[in-house]
């Protein structure tokens, strides 16, 4: 065979090739992208039983403003469903105004599975919202920090990016956290880009100056910074949510929220 000919066949061939691989890849991907947002839709309609005003644990007062958006995201969530899931599901975030309303997760060995593990255990996007085991999964750690991805059509945590929109978070300050004892509210004060470091590890957040350090470099360094009632004290407890940058890939956006 000419070799001439044979060259511009190889070539033909190893581009076809790519193109049936990067289909197939693209079309595992969407497919359990959108297997896991049905999971995700059909869990919420189960386990949510009912919009309840429980009563939620404050440690500060409430401006009535305030109590009214946390009256509207009052629920009601089945654990007992939920654990027979997946028994790391340990409480459950929901943040109106966003696509947020998902169980939250903690694996007892591996902190980085449900980094690129699904809730029933496959592996793949979108992952889950979790947390690692620097935190105690009842909340009482002077900063809790929850990890989700930033998934392009607004689902896990791709909907947090609204809150570099001022108005957005003025409007839309409320975060809700259930556990199986209680339910926890807290008020986004916060929203920043920060570098992608492991924040637990990094400050000493049991050291009465851990917190205060944080935010100064925060408020120091970030080129990307809104702030709404900004006066945390040294005995608050504070939930940050981290997911990832849109514009740079070495950047964590965090919205920090304060407990009520």
């Amino acid at each position: 065979m000419n070799k001439k000919n044979l060259k511009p066949k190889v070539l033909l061939f190893i581009f076809s090739f790519s193109i049936i691989v990067s289909i197939m890849y693209l079309s595992n991907y969407y497919y359990l992208q959108y297997k896991n947002e049905t999971l995700y839709k059909g869990l919420q309609t189960k386990v949510i039983q009912t919009k309840t005003k429980e009563s939620f644990k404050t440690t500060q007062p409430s401006s009535s403003n305030q109590e009214t958006l946390f009256e509207s995201s009052y629920l009601s969530i089945d654990f007992n469903e939920l654990k027979e899931l997946n028994n790391d599901i340990y409480a459950w975030i929901y943040i109106p105004g966003t696509e947020i309303n998902y169980p939250i997760l903690q694996h007892p060995e591996d902190d980085n599975y449900y980094l690129n593990h699904n809730i029933d255990g496959q592996r793949g996007y979108p992952g889950c919202i979790y947390s690692e085991s620097y935190n105690k999964i009842d909340f009482s750690d002077p900063v809790t920090v929850i990890y989700g991805h930033n998934m392009n059509n607004g689902t896990m945590f791709g909907s947090l990016h609204k809150y570099e929109d001022a108005n957005f978070l003025n409007e839309n300050y409320c975060i809700s956290i259930y556990t199986p004892q209680q339910a926890f509210k807290y008020e986004i004060v916060l929203v920043t880009e920060y570098d992608n470091s492991h924040i637990l590890k990094q400050f000493d957040f049991l050291n009465e100056g851990g917190k205060t350090l944080f935010l100064k470099r925060i408020l120091n360094e970030s080129q990307k910074v809104l702030t709404k009632d900004l006066d945390v004290n040294s005995t608050s407890q504070l939930l940050i949510l981290s997911t990832c940058s849109k514009t740079n890939s070495a950047k964590r956006l965090l919205i920090i929220a304060q407990k009520q």
